[in-house]
């Protein structure tokens, strides 16, 4: 009877240690182990797939996302600075990190300040973002920066108004006129000036080239007879004070691009984007009017995270309505337009926005590549 009892505990002790050893034996096993993300433990369909005993958790690398950031915008009271406040306001409501507007002294500046490490976001021209990712032009002595593209803002165009009496009736007559199309102190302005004299087979030696300081002394000259042709930004959604002064002031009228000419300044100068005056815009303007300048950007430093910089973009559009009505400028472009034959590169958190909203697609991919095989190669 005793004996009997004793192999009955020796039989329930032999099993309790097979027990016991099972699960050694399994980790030693050649059965593969799932290493699952952290986050991903809480998704029910990971804990379907993977036994429990098999799952290790492997810690992902958070990206660090700055506490504070500065907008680099224009001198205070300009547009950009404008610009950048509002951007600000929304990133601080909607991301709950600090962003200050930052008084510079352009884009010129802000770029500058972003290499440096002293500013995250700038506003940028079209022709400074064009050359500085590329290392050319304006920067061909710095080399290529490290930006990218978040979105556009509000455009520049640039139309030409003549006297009403004058023999000038397209940019090819301006051959030995008086024309303000030197700027040193403003080279996208010079670019563009430059660049349509170019589409029509014109270089400043064909015209009595002048140097531009600011745009009153280019009206005053123009009032004064001293230049032929007044070309200056105007506003898009209404003309802006100087462009009211000239057209109330003087008998002129505005001269328009050829759309082939258009085409070759666009093709020499992708920065440039084209703008359609229609007829009574400007006091005395009785047809449409087809002309072109530039367009600012907001860029930011490359190496900002891509989690970051999504979150900026969707606080800023899915909010956008909060700072439309705060100025004129705000009604003039959407995060769409960047879309437009884009020549810088996208950052990537921009382009995870754009997925989401269904606007990027396989063409968009395919011109970013081609960008940055371009950069690479300097053109």
């Amino acid at each position: 009877m005793h004996v009997l009892w004793n192999s009955r505990i020796a039989a329930i002790v032999a099993i309790a240690l097979l027990l016991v050893a099972l699960p050694m034996i399994g980790a030693c096993s050649t059965e593969k182990v799932v290493e699952v993300p952290v986050e991903k433990i809480v998704e029910k369909e990971v804990v379907k797939e993977v036994p429990v005993e098999k799952v290790v958790i492997k810690e992902v690398p958070v990206e660090k996302w700055p506490d504070a950031i500065s907008i680099g915008g224009s001198p205070m009271g300009g547009l950009w600075y404008i610009e950048a406040t509002a951007f600000g306001k929304l990133i601080e409501k909607y991301v709950e990190v600090t962003a200050t507007p930052e008084a510079s002294g352009g884009g010129t500046a802000n770029i500058s300040l972003m290499k440096k490490g002293e500013m995250e976001m700038g506003m940028v021209t079209g022709h400074q973002l064009y050359d500085a990712v590329r290392g050319s032009g304006l920067y061909d002595d710095e080399g290529r920066q490290q930006l990218r593209l978040l979105w556009p803002t509000h455009k520049a165009p640039m139309p030409h108004a003549v006297r009403a009496d004058s023999d000038i009736n397209t940019i090819a007559d301006l051959q030995g006129k008086k024309y303000a199309a030197l700027s040193p102190a403003a080279l996208t302005l010079q670019a563009w000036n430059l660049g349509i004299l170019e589409a029509y087979g014109l270089t400043e030696d064909d015209i009595d080239a002048r140097t531009m300081t600011t745009g009153r002394d280019l009206l005053t000259a123009f009032k004064e007879g001293t230049l032929d042709v007044f070309c200056y930004p105007s506003g898009v959604s209404a003309p802006n004070s100087l462009w009211l002064e000239l057209t109330k002031d003087v008998d002129c009228r505005l001269l328009s691009i050829g759309e082939e000419e258009m085409g070759n300044i666009r093709e020499n100068y992708p920065w440039i984007v084209t703008h359609t005056y229609e007829a009574g815009f400007h006091r005395l303007q009785e047809d449409p009017v087809l002309t072109g300048g530039f367009q600012s950007y907001l860029v930011c430093r490359a190496d900002l995270p891509d989690g970051f910089i999504y979150e900026i973009t969707k606080a800023v559009w899915d909010n956008y309505a909060e700072i439309e009505g705060t100025h004129v400028a705000f009604t003039e472009f959407d995060v769409a337009d960047g879309l437009n034959k884009p020549f810088a590169p996208f950052h990537p958190g921009v382009i995870k926005y754009f997925e989401e909203k269904g606007l990027w697609t396989e063409e968009l991919a395919a011109t970013q590549s081609s960008i940055f095989k371009n950069i690479t190669a300097g053109q």
